[in-house]
């Protein structure tokens, strides 16, 4: 939709025209980087910002910022902020109409607080506001790195990986996903200390030189519910403190997580001699199966590979048991091996999200596992429980 750009006389006052559902779309995105409950009042605010044919929408919790760009009619003097969750409040309850103004009204006295008059059709509100110098500005990565990944393909990785982000405060490191250059690739790594998903891809252009960062969970959340339905690609820039993503209309600015990421490649397996090949999909039933009958402090399976069958057992002391058997190819000696069973199919539907063969690499009872499926370019480890 385009707005006709038209000069406004300075005597007015600033105002913007835009389309209701695109200013509704707009707010409940930048709405994911406002804190409703805060003592700083302006972090319950976003920014609004005319720009002659376009305004943008600003939240932030000085962690993360999202501006939302969208047509509009706008006087480029219009800078204002206004309680986000009433404002969307209000766009979601109002009387139906396709368009909505807002003007933004300064206080007559020195020490009046400027408001913002929301205007529908049929009905008038009237905002308290926050001057828009007060704001806070996540300025962008200086002396930054950019790269460009498929849209789509993204938002895959960050859903696959997104399990195994750790959600212990303690270890602030392991709350977000690592990206780094390797020699031969790219990588995206997750580990939360009992099991460990690494995503690979071709080293994109402009990687060279490029810092390793933990881009936080908050921010990898974010940018799966603005990801969904876009396709396209998507720039990356970032430094050593922080990160931006722009696509379609959307940036999202985040700091990274002030930390180091352990040593990965100590964690993954290089020499697990005993393979397993079998169905993701009749693997995860099975271990669901017999998972109903555990405890929620007792996860555990137990997986025994022998020839062509691997036994699955649950045992709980205070209900029961339960018992059943997968179809496998098998290479090593019978070894018998515990698994918390959440993490396990979830890892399977991680590995082979079709449903397809996935394939297991043990050592021994103790030492974690090495999973790969049909998921290209990507890995799992997942520790083992006793049993």
């Amino acid at each position: 939709m385009t707005f006709q750009n038209t000069d406004i006389s300075a005597t007015e006052k600033p105002s913007v025209m835009v389309d209701l559902i695109g200013l509704k779309r707009a707010l409940e995105a930048t709405i994911k980087a406002v804190q409703k409950k805060t003592t700083v009042p302006i972090l319950a605010n976003v920014l609004i910002k005319g720009h002659g044919d376009m305004v943008t929408i600003t939240g932030t919790d000085l962690d993360i910022e999202i501006i939302r760009t969208l047509p509009a009619a706008a006087d480029s003097r219009f800078n204002i902020t206004v309680q986000a969750h009433k404002l969307l409040d209000l766009l979601k309850k109002a009387p139906k109409c396709d368009f909505v103004s807002l003007t933004q009204i300064e206080g007559e006295q020195e020490d009046d607080c400027p408001a913002v008059n929301v205007e529908f059709e049929k009905v008038n509100y009237t905002l308290n506001a926050i001057d828009h110098m007060d704001f806070p500005s996540l300025q962008g990565p200086e002396n930054h790195h950019s790269i460009a990944f498929d849209a789509e393909w993204l938002l895959d990785t960050f859903e696959a990986l997104k399990g195994a982000i750790s959600t212990e405060e303690t270890r602030y490191y392991l709350n977000g996903v690592f990206m780094c250059a390797e020699p031969d690739n790219l990588s995206l790594i997750a580990c939360d200390g009992h099991r460990l998903y690494k995503q690979d891809c071709p080293l994109p252009s402009g990687s060279d030189g490029m810092p390793n960062v933990i881009i936080p969970r908050k921010t990898i959340e974010i940018l799966i519910k603005l990801l969904k339905g876009y396709t396209g690609s998507i720039s990356v820039d970032f430094s050593e403190s922080k990160i931006r993503y722009k696509f379609g209309p959307n940036c999202v600015t985040s700091k990274i997580v002030d930390g180091t990421f352990p040593d990965y490649n100590r964690v993954i397996p290089q020499h697990n001699k005993m393979e397993m090949i079998s169905n993701a999909a009749d693997f995860g039933q099975a271990v669901s199966a017999v998972a109903l009958i555990s405890s929620e402090r007792g996860r555990a399976v137990k997986l025994t590979l022998d020839e062509t069958v691997c036994a699955l057992e649950v045992n709980n002391p205070d209900s029961g048991s339960a018992d059943a058997s997968v179809a496998m190819q098998y290479k090593g000696d019978p070894i018998s091996i515990g698994y918390n069973n959440q993490y396990f199919t979830e890892m399977l539907k991680v590995v082979s999200p079709c449903g397809g063969d996935f394939t297991a690499e043990f050592s021994d009872p103790d030492s974690p596992a090495r999973f790969t499926g049909t998921r290209n370019d990507f890995l799992a480890v997942v520790m083992p429980m006793r049993v």
